[in-house]
């Protein structure tokens, strides 16, 4: 018994663990070796990386990563072998420092897990230590990994983006493990059966887990293939597909007294569990059908009056029993209820009849629901809701958006820096109430006062940037049917009145429009909802908006089934180097070629749009695409034989002329849609969404935009800046401006879809620092259409 504690006890120190109220942190690398010799066994330098070095720094070891950019074509990179179950931990901390920020704006670290990789990216934005927070639910999924209990491989990358050599210190590797007794639920099963696609499922776990950072709400996250019965609540934002073992492991946390708290899913056995009997799938019958969820707030206190959802579809629950209640009813975009039930409540749980796409108004929501089942947990969370009112993105606490405000006042005219401080007084007004008496309110009371005090403090903050003239402002949208609920009309006049003045509707892909094409195979929605760029151009025409019609080239995504069939019988579709398929057209047949640029010139033919834009202009990665037809084709065109295929020309004598060679693929589509086009309509623009990283996107993916915009193929880029790092981002338009070199404008995508307003605001500010001309924001999506006035009082306001 001594022994066994005894070890206990050495594991503790040796991981050295420091208790908090609901966390713990853990030390994943101590750096504690010996030599040069030892540390260079551990962290095993890869392809041409130079070997890390160890560096005695005050009080603690520090390792140190030679970045010789100047050598290297992608990145430098080491790795770490383990055998580590982080399946309990919830955060990483990582500390880090560059020599020269400038050269490390994307790095990334690995853990790595049989099968595949959890991946977070990350930049160093100053030459002193940085201190970066991840929690899991932000890592991104490679390939199928096993699960957090099984890693076995650590690695750190840090991508090219300029030629240099600097040097990169790590001196600290955390992990926490929290307390809390709510699980948010990731739905590993499916991506393991590849049933699903990843990125939805990471999405709304994602989501599901900014909701409890952004209340400031310990919580776990697990894999659904690992339920683990100790906690009290299981939230499962958006799990398609549990197996029958999976189904009775919830049995039994339910038997346990434990709580599901259910979005959207499709299996009947979940239902019983909440006493829901039958479920009917149905889509939205009209546009604007599931605009919102109006709930009962008689039988949970503290639920909202309602929700905007924008919902396209919902799984209804058609008969419930006696032990469960009707909480909530789908209410339409005129404010009329549907009468169809959006979620129910029983003793076992939570059901909500979509997945929650608010995650503003879903706070409220999700805090009510965890007091209803955990009500001895009130005071905390209410703790940490006071503590977190008023803290906008970026921000520490209310206070540093303060100040943050208050600087920026000193900057404006002292008449519009007296209106901005109205709204800052009231936002300390409610600051000071909330704080002060919080013990008198109801949840609903609460937030109450908590919206009323951010949407005070956002007027002051939103209104303090300046605005500026003649700047091209755009967004792109993503869905070809627009902002779900809201129609083509409302949606464009919302960009008018805040000074946008262009929009990128995704009108057609590689397989399938979203228009009357004669190409193309027709969207089936089309013909219940109409032609949308004949509705989408009408009413950018009433409004002086720009049309510029978004193509995703090449990629198969949403094509009909019987499409994608015919391209297989007749071998169109790319493979990778092991000989795997994928649902990309291959750029080397001529018949696709075709497909592309004939679609493409229809749009111009048909519609007197503004412009015509490239997007997945490139191929998926370096492993595609080696199929049959590109080596019959190489050959050909170079008059050689490959012996070796495809080794040939991935590593082989070939290497330089076949990326040559797929690169001049690209090339050619773009070349000869802009020279048609132009004789068509000489006015028209053409333009293309770009990787940030050139020449990598060049070497990689045969996406060679420098050429295009040197050869004149294109009259403006938009570089898809896609980061939540202001220097990496800074860092992007810089490398950009002296490549573009001001031969054409460039107008910077920026990634709304991963930003708050509030950091959407800083980099419009950054680009306009450095002189760019203007902005596309990514996506049009509900969300950023809610929030498009902040911008117009502000940012895109006229001074």
């Amino acid at each position: 018994m001594k022994s066994k504690f005894l070890k206990i006890f050495i594991f503790l120190i040796f991981l050295n663990v420091r208790k908090g109220q609901t966390y713990s942190e853990v030390d994943l690398e101590l750096f504690k070796y010996k030599n040069f010799s030892e540390v260079r066994k551990n962290w095993l330098s890869q392809e041409k990386s130079k070997e890390i070095e160890l560096e005695k720094g005050k009080g603690k070891d520090l390792i140190k990563f030679p970045l010789n950019f100047m050598e290297v074509e992608d990145r430098c990179y080491w790795d770490k072998f383990v055998s580590l179950d982080l399946s309990n931990f919830e955060k990483f901390i990582i500390e880090v420092k560059s020599e020269n920020p400038s050269l490390t704006t994307n790095c990334t670290i690995y853990f790595e897990s049989i099968g595949g990789w959890y991946r977070y990216s990350f930049s160093i934005d100053k030459d002193n230590w940085k201190k970066i927070i991840i929690p899991k639910s932000k890592f991104k999924i490679e390939g199928n990994p096993s699960g957090w209990n099984n890693i076995k491989r650590i690695r750190i990358s840090f991508w090219k983006t300029n030629h240099g050599q600097t040097n990169v210190y790590l001196r600290s590797l955390k992990g926490i493990i929290s307390d809390s007794q709510i699980g948010i639920v990731f739905c590993d099963t499916a991506i393991k059966k590849g049933l699903y696609r990843p990125n939805d499922i990471n999405r709304y776990f994602s989501d599901m887990a900014d909701i409890f950072e952004k209340i400031g709400i310990e919580y776990r996250t697990l894999n659904q293939s690992e339920i683990d019965n100790k906690l009290k609540i299981l939230i499962f934002p958006y799990n398609p597909v549990i197996t029958d073992q999976e189904i009775e492991k919830i049995k039994r946390f339910v038997e346990k007294d434990g709580k599901i708290i259910i979005f959207y899913s499709p299996n009947p056995e979940i239902y019983k569990i909440l006493g829901i009997e039958n479920t009917i799938y149905k889509k939205e019958s009209y546009i604007g059908e599931f605009d919102s969820v109006k709930f009962d707030r008689k039988v949970v206190e503290g639920l909202p009056e309602k929700i905007k959802q924008s919902s396209w579809n919902a799984i209804i629950p058609e008969k419930i029993n006696e032990n469960s209640k009707i909480v909530g009813f789908w209410i339409d975009s005129e404010g009329k209820s549907t009468g169809l039930p959006s979620a129910i409540i029983s003793d076992n749980g939570f059901y909500f009849s979509h997945v929650l796409l608010n995650k503003y108004e879903g706070q409220q929501m999700i805090v009510s629901l965890i007091l209803h089942f955990l009500p001895e947990k009130k005071e905390e969370i209410i703790s940490s809701i006071i503590k977190n009112a008023g803290k906008l993105s970026g921000f520490e606490n209310f206070e540093e958006t303060k100040k943050f405000i208050e600087k920026k006042l000193r900057e404006l005219p002292i008449r519009k820096a007296n209106g901005i401080k109205s709204f800052l007084n009231l936002a300390m007004k409610n600051y000071r109430e909330i704080k002060d008496n919080y013990k008198k309110y109801s949840i609903e009371d609460l937030f109450l006062i908590k919206q009323e005090l951010e949407k005070n403090l956002k007027k002051a903050y939103f209104s303090s940037f300046k605005g500026k003239e003649n700047e091209f402002r755009a967004v792109w949208c993503h869905s070809p049917f627009g902002i779900g609920g809201v129609f083509w009309e409302e949606s464009i006049k919302k960009l008018k009145e805040n000074n946008f003045n262009a929009i990128f509707p995704n009108m057609l892909r590689g397989g399938i429009a979203y228009y009357n094409s004669e190409i193309l195979p027709i969207a089936q929605e089309v013909k219940i909802k109409g032609d949308q760029i004949e509705q989408c151009l009408s009413a950018c025409k009433k409004y002086g908006i720009e049309c510029h019609i978004w193509k995703v080239n090449w990629n198969l995504f949403n094509a009909p089934i019987d499409f994608i069939e015919k391209l297989r019988e007749e071998k169109r579709l790319q493979v990778s180097k092991e000989g795997k398929e994928i649902l990309w057209l291959c750029p080397s047949n001529q018949i696709n070629f075709q497909l592309e640029f004939e679609s493409m010139i229809e749009i111009v033919k048909k519609y007197n749009i503004d412009g015509i834009h490239f997007d997945y202009i490139r191929y998926p990665d370096s492993n595609f695409c080696y199929c049959e037809n590109c080596k019959k084709r190489f050959e050909q065109e170079y008059n050689v034989k490959i012996e070796k295929w495809p080794e040939d020309v991935i590593i082989g004598d070939y290497k330089e002329l076949y990326k040559i060679w797929r690169q001049e693929l690209i090339t050619k589509l773009v070349r000869e849609v802009s020279k048609e086009a132009k004789r068509i309509k000489p006015n028209i623009k053409i333009s293309a969404a770009v990787f940030p990283e050139y020449p990598n996107c060049k070497e990689n993916l045969g996406q060679d935009w420098k050429l295009w915009i040197e050869n004149g193929y294109i009259d403006f880029v938009c570089p898809m800046n896609y980061t939540d790092s202001n220097s990496k981002f800074k860092n992007y338009l810089i490398n950009q401006n002296e490549i573009i070199k001001k031969k054409i404008p460039f107008y910077p995508g920026i990634g709304a879809y991963i930003l708050s307003p509030e950091d959407i605001v800083r980099q419009i500010e950054i680009l306009r620092q450095i002189g760019i001309e203007g902005f596309i924001l990514f996506d049009y999506n509900f969300q950023l259409f809610r929030n498009l006035d902040y911008f117009g009082i502000g940012i895109t306001g006229k001074d």
